[in-house]
């Protein structure tokens, strides 16, 4: 009895023992497999999209932590608005409703139970209308204009934007991306253009119906059948004045930038004897019937001997007649008159786009060149001749450098040192410009820079004018 109840007590001994150590040992395991719960974090925000009215649209967002994850989407006006709960959308992915045009934004939470949730940035959904292709609704028209007067095209269209326009003239692509262009001098050339437009934006183009330039020559007669011939000069700007590199600078030739801010019309040649004389009925010139040419050719030469007062005077004067009796055709330009062209007129025109210091490039001692464009004194030294008779300038102007001097509008005095407008001179003075040397000048007088000036009672032999219709231009 006393062995079984050793082995008992034993066994119940080794029983507690183990046993406790087993449960123990059991339920450190169970601890350390367990892990806390990971809050959620956005790895990838949804995108904000453009779409057109209708088309499907789909945000979507990528996030982790700790499973399950939910979603809960919300909208709004403006990206500090997006608090609209949109109910039933717990999925990582939203389709919003692009029925009508406008911009909504939206953001998403995640969430898991974990603290703190994550929410994605505000995007916008930009929903826009299908774009409409243009649609012309008062297309370009043809035009009937005076040679030398700016023709104006406009187009009226309709549909999304931005609407782009391209005008052809012939075929030609001319003008600027706009609704109206503009010919700023059409010339007789131009006659029977044919103009069209072309309106195009994202969703196609169209391409008005050709319409028709027709230009009409401005004539001008003297008397019954006496031309005064005129040549369309364009406005534009120009370096007035010459570099004091030049080798025969003058002080008052300083260079200055000058805006000519209306097209005019220049005479093409020096005004003739003949046509003084149907005119003024009396010709004052010295070379009548001396010098080349037969006694019919002489006529044809540069009036001169006349003084800027008898040119100029009121009521008597030969602009004051030519004003009253020339006969123009279809009509003088509204607002134009004949006068003297002013000194800034007279070297644009002279100039001709060029900045050389002649009108055919730059003469060198030596060169032979201005034999081809000037009468001067080393080639004829003695009389005038007919106009006309040499080379025109880029501009088909003819004599503006030699044959006679020509008087300007403007007072002599110095220029101004800024830039400038239709320039008129100073407002009083004791001497009126003349320019662009004669039969008896050294080649230098024939620069298209070249200044000098008389008193406006001087007639001679060297001194003739010719005529612009333009604008009246006072200082």
């Amino acid at each position: 009895m006393r062995v079984i109840r050793f082995n008992l007590i034993l066994a119940l001994g080794l029983f507690l023992i183990f046993g406790v150590v087993g449960c123990s040992s059991g339920s450190g395991s169970s601890s350390s497999s367990s892990s806390a719960s990971v809050a959620p974090s956005i790895v990838t925000q949804p995108s904000a999209q453009s779409v057109t009215v209708g088309d499907p649209v789909t945000l979507t967002v990528a996030a982790s932590g700790t499973a399950p994850l939910s979603y809960q989407w919300y909208s709004g006006t403006s990206s500090t608005t997006v608090t609209t709960l949109i109910p039933g959308a717990n999925t990582d992915f939203y389709t919003p409703s692009t029925a009508s045009a406008g911009t909504t934004y939206y953001a998403v939470t995640v969430s898991n139970g974990t603290l703190p949730n994550a929410t994605s940035s505000p995007v916008a959904v930009t929903a826009s209308a299908a774009p409409v292709a243009p649609s012309i609704t008062t297309p370009p028209g043809s035009l009937t204009v005076t040679e030398g007067q700016p023709a104006t095209f406009t187009v009226t269209a309709t549909g999304s934007a931005t609407l782009s326009y391209q005008w052809q003239d012939n075929g030609v692509n001319v003008g600027t991306n706009s609704a109206t262009y503009i010919l700023a001098l059409p010339l007789n050339s131009n006659s029977g253009d044919s103009i069209t437009v072309t309106v195009s934006n994202a969703a196609g183009s169209v391409t008005s119906s050709a319409v028709t330039l027709t230009v009409n020559p401005l004539v001008v007669t003297l008397g019954s059948s006496m031309p005064l011939n005129l040549t369309a000069i364009a406005a534009g700007t120009f370096t007035m004045g010459s570099p004091s590199s030049d080798p025969d600078y003058y002080s008052d030739e300083t260079q200055h930038l000058v805006q000519i801010s209306k097209n005019f019309y220049m005479g093409t040649y020096l005004v003739t004897q003949a046509q003084w004389v149907q005119i003024m009925g009396a010709n004052p010139s010295y070379f009548q019937t001396t010098g080349e040419g037969s006694p019919t050719n002489n006529l044809q030469r540069p009036v001169e001997q006349v003084s800027y007062t008898d040119i100029t005077t009121a009521s008597t004067g030969f602009l004051a007649l030519l004003n009253q009796h020339a006969i123009v055709s279809p009509a003088i330009p509204t607002g134009y008159v004949f006068r003297l062209p002013t000194e800034a007129e007279w070297e644009y025109a002279s100039r001709a786009g060029t900045t050389t210091r002649f009108y055919w490039g730059n003469q060198s001692d030596g060169d032979t060149t201005i034999n081809s464009y000037a009468w001067y004194s080393g080639n004829d030294d003695t009389t005038t001749e007919p106009v006309g008779e040499l080379l025109p300038n880029a501009w088909g102007l003819y004599d503006m450098a030699g044959n006679v001097f020509e008087w300007c509008q403007d007072w002599y005095g110095t220029y101004d040192s800024g830039p400038d407008t239709d320039p008129a001179g100073p407002t009083s003075g004791s001497y009126r410009v003349i320019r662009g040397g004669s039969w008896s000048s050294d080649s230098g007088y024939c620069r298209s820079a070249f200044r000098n000036y008389y008193t406006p009672g001087f007639r001679f032999g060297l001194i003739g004018f010719r005529v612009v219709l333009a604008p009246p231009r006072t200082p």
